[in-house]
């Protein structure tokens, strides 16, 4: 039995929660702490349900013996998620995201003592929304792999077994811990999805009820979504990505390279189909709320430190910047500063 500690009461914590309760002993810490009970995690088919053995509010009980850390919170809170690691947890305990977000791993390294601890996920592991917190969780999809990659390569199989059988499923090692951050079918699906609905917002005077997500996909936003992943590839050859293959490109993640069919794709993934875009209601019409973490945590953390490797090292970056125009210049100085760091 492994002692398990989970940063964040969200959807994904309480997907973990319910999921490694069964065989481990799960804390969970959260800032809006929920009664500690069963927590169902459930799927078309078959429902999981765990019980974690506290669910609290104050760091140092929740990661005090852990033996792994999940950090769950959205990549704007990693740095603070990891901090309180350094304060809190053993000094050999694992540590990792599912998924990466940005530059967690430059974080790791300058905020840990041992960052040859950390792991980074690729993806993350469920597709899930919280239906009644501390409660249940739906779960609309399971990753059939998971890529993980780590910052000591000679822990790699040791690090990727440990995750795969908390989790129960299957671990790939990744050969690169830009990997996480690079894949682009994370990265750029919603700042593409973003361009497309702010063009609506513009062209409609704001919606008459808040729009279904990806329902406004067309034949422009596919293909902007193709070529930004062509320039995503151009960055990890710099970047010395050995298997192009893990960064799972668009083209190869939807496998069509036709923009009309991915299009088409995009709006018919039942996972997908469901998604409200979060907006706030000015006067009789809903406008697109892009301060949400539906938002920001693609455009404020991931893509805005893809843009500046691609700028380090002289990448195409057209499609990427015009994907990017809703960033601020303060995201991007904060962007630099973390790039600058890592890129070497």
């Amino acid at each position: 039995m492994a002692r398990v500690a989970i940063i964040g009461g969200g959807n994904l914590g309480h997907a973990f929660a319910a999921v490694m309760s069964g065989e481990n002993a799960v804390s969970v810490f959260t800032r809006r702490s929920f009664p500690r009970g069963d927590i169902v995690a459930r799927t078309r088919t078959h429902a999981v349900v765990g019980r974690p053995v506290r669910v609290c509010s104050e760091p140092e009980a929740a990661l005090r013996d852990a033996d792994v850390v999940f950090v769950t919170v959205p990549g704007s809170l990693h740095e603070e998620a990891l901090r309180i690691v350094a304060a809190h947890a053993p000094k050999n305990c694992l540590v990792g995201a599912l998924p990466a977000a940005g530059l967690f791993a430059d974080l790791a390294t300058k905020l840990l003592d041992d960052p040859e601890r950390v792991f980074l996920g690729r993806e993350a592991p469920y597709n899930c929304r919280i239906s009644r917190r501390g409660d249940v969780v739906e779960i609309y999809g399971v990753a059939p792999r998971l890529g993980v990659a780590v910052l000591s390569p000679g822990a790699q199989d040791a690090i990727c077994g440990r995750v795969s059988v908390l989790l129960g499923l299957p671990v790939d090692p990744l050969s690169s811990v830009f990997v996480p951050l690079l894949r682009p079918v994370n990265t750029l699906l919603h700042p593409a999805t973003l361009v497309r609905l702010l063009e609506v917002q513009k062209e409609t005077g704001g919606f008459a009820e808040p729009p279904l997500l990806y329902a406004h996909w067309t034949h422009v936003t596919a293909q902007l979504y193709l070529d930004a992943s062509s320039e995503v590839r151009a960055l990890a050859q710099a970047l010395g990505v050995r298997d192009l293959s893990e960064i799972q490109l668009v083209p190869q993640h939807y496998q069509t390279n036709d923009a009309d069919r991915l299009a088409e794709r995009i709006r018919s993934i039942e996972g997908l189909r469901r998604y409200i875009a979060p907006c706030c209601l000015h006067g009789d019409r809903y406008f697109l709320d892009t301060a949400s973490r539906l938002f920001t945590e693609d455009v404020d953390i991931s893509l805005a430190h893809v843009l500046e490797l691609t700028r380090l090292h002289g990448t195409p970056s057209a499609t990427l910047v015009s994907l990017a125009s809703c960033l601020s210049p303060a995201v991007r100085r904060k962007a630099a500063n973390f790039a600058s760091g890592l890129a070497v």
